[in-house]
């Protein structure tokens, strides 16, 4: 049940971790006789993961148990502690409840969770080595639906990768789970809720979206557009590339959507990745700024008329153009280029030089 993709975040200087087989002792004495703990599964962001049999109710949950090297490190145990939190919040059949939360013997808090199976979503690719179509519609419900429930309560999950999901044998459900790099949206957090510094870079490698890479805050859509990368990796096997954090991946779309057969599946994907439509329309505040400093510069003659005249019909003629950008590669739209897309610029860029040379000849 190990993790495939290690989460980013600062990390504590505690003292040092027991071995796995310390840890379990440890554990293992601590929690008798209400559990009967039997192996350690593996590790997940800031905790271990155990295998235990609650005695008294007679099933098999896990433990997951906070880091010791992480001790010393009040923001990182106060991290492990909304991640209990954020998850007991949470009611949805694909989001792994909390059975209760305590603390071992010497005060390192541990929570309870129900016992899925082995396997993370992680590890079944890695034995699948790809998802077939339908495969991946029934995988994206499930992460979908457990996403909604935790954005209506401003929870940001800010983890997602393959390993964040557990399978469940029985029904082959898949569950979020690993809340620990969990975030609450600006809308509903307070100052005492701030544990990530500005700048300061939380996600899983390769499932980041532009912003968290550039040290931003995560939002709902952050997660949405890990849910398309890790779509995109159980339909291909491979994870995209990132040329840099301010595109989208690095993928050969029309060679993929050809192999792939499944038009409607691409175009969710392509919705999942779409960048936030909002920061091409900062355009206007912009385009009124450049306007006001040519007509300080004109008034004050160190420019002709005619530079304000042809600076106004340019910042007209790229708002709708800014418009027509933001539909196509926003929340609403893919990310390719098409044909309607390039007609409505080319009109847009003709009505400009129409203008551009009647400013001229009037000049």
């Amino acid at each position: 049940m190990v993790g495939s993709s290690p989460p980013v975040g600062p990390q504590g200087d505690g003292r040092a971790a027991d071995g796995p087989e310390a840890l379990l002792a440890r554990v293992r004495e601590d929690l008798r006789p209400e559990f009967d703990v039997s192996r350690h599964l593996g590790r997940e962001s800031f905790g271990s993961l155990f295998l235990a049999r609650e005695v008294a109710l007679r099933r098999a949950v896990v433990v997951k148990v906070f880091s010791g090297e992480h001790m010393q490190a009040p923001d990182v145990r106060r991290r492990f502690e909304r991640e209990m939190l954020a998850a007991a919040r949470i009611s949805h059949p694909n989001v792994v409840p909390i059975f209760r939360v305590g603390a071992l013997d010497d005060g390192t808090p541990y929570y309870v969770q129900p016992y899925l199976g082995d396997c993370t979503l992680g590890e079944r690719l890695d034995a699948l080595r790809r998802f077939e179509p339908a495969q991946v519609r029934q995988v994206m419900r499930d992460i979908a639906g457990a996403l909604v429930a935790a954005h209506k309560l401003g929870i940001v999950h800010r983890g997602i990768h393959p390993g964040a999901f557990r399978c469940e044998e029985s029904s082959g459900r898949v569950l979020l789970t690993d809340f620990g790099l969990s975030g609450l949206m600006e809308s509903v957090r307070s100052d005492d809720d701030r544990l990530t510094p500005s700048g300061a870079i939380f996600g899983s490698a390769g499932y980041m979206s532009p912003e968290q890479m550039l040290g931003r805050p995560a939002t709902d859509r952050s997660d949405v557009y890990a849910l398309g990368l890790v779509a995109w990796r159980l339909l291909t096997g491979a994870a995209p590339g990132f040329p840099s954090p301010q595109t989208k991946p690095e993928i050969q779309w029309q060679a993929w959507e050809e192999s792939v057969g499944e038009p409607q599946l691409t175009e969710l994907i392509h919705r999942c990745l779409a960048l936030d439509p909002h920061a091409l329309l900062i355009y206007a505040p912009s385009g009124w700024v450049v306007l006001q400093v040519v007509d300080q510069l004109v008034q004050q003659g160190l420019l002709e008329r005619t530079a304000y005249l042809m600076t106004l019909a340019t910042v007209l003629a790229g708002m709708p153009a800014a418009l027509v950008v933001a539909w196509h590669h926003g929340a609403r739209g893919t990310q390719r280029v098409t044909a309607a897309e390039k007609w409505l610029l080319g009109a847009i860029a003709l009505a400009w030089m129409i203008a551009v040379a009647a400013v001229w000849r009037g000049a």
